[in-house]
């Protein structure tokens, strides 16, 4: 199986996300604070050929530094099927959206890929339900989104990354491969 790749907003979780997971259901997995991000661009199983290709656009991203907060907790991509537990953008939700939506089709065709369908969506995914608890864990991670409130901060959004799959999985999901700050 060939690693997902991706290009996103690295997020600064160490302090708040141990405190968010404290109760995270059994059923499912937290993320590890190395693993927070906001999603640009989704380029699936691109070839380690196209990280070149997709490094130059990222360099052209030379936007202002953002802020941001959290806004509630989500099942997504629906409450019936749950592939990740995410925070939405509160402030800076429309800022991060039009970031997203200027950049992800410039780094999707430097991927080789066609332009993305959907809406942008940005939110930071700090759990996943784990798959072979089907119903309960899907049960178990309705009732975690319906308790938990995001915590009060202010997120640094100052640069962007091109992840893919951590060699060892069992201690973070991503690992980064280049990263570029905004504004230089």
């Amino acid at each position: 199986m060939r690693p997902n790749w991706f290009v996103a907003i690295p997020v600064e979780s160490t302090i708040w996300l141990p405190q968010v997971l404290v109760d995270l259901p059994e059923e499912c997995r937290g993320f590890d604070a190395t693993d927070t991000h906001i999603t640009l661009a989704f380029l699936g199983a691109m070839g380690e050929e196209k990280v070149d290709a997709v490094a130059s656009v990222m360099r052209q991203i030379n936007e202002p530094i953002y802020t941001a907060s959290l806004g509630p907790l989500r099942a997504l991509p629906s409450p019936k099927r749950i592939s990740a537990l995410s925070f939405e953008l509160d402030e800076g939700r429309d800022e991060v959206a039009d970031l997203m939506a200027r950049w992800r089709d410039p780094l999707r065709e430097a991927a080789g890929l066609a332009p993305e369908s959907r809406d942008p969506l940005p939110h930071v995914t700090v759990a996943r339900p784990i798959r072979k608890y089907k119903k309960a864990g899907r049960e178990a991670a309705l009732a975690w989104v319906a308790s938990t409130q995001p915590p009060v901060l202010t997120l640094r959004l100052d640069r962007v990354a091109l992840y893919t799959w951590a060699e060892d999985r069992r201690f973070c999901q991503f690992r980064t491969v280049v990263e570029h700050l905004f504004g230089v």
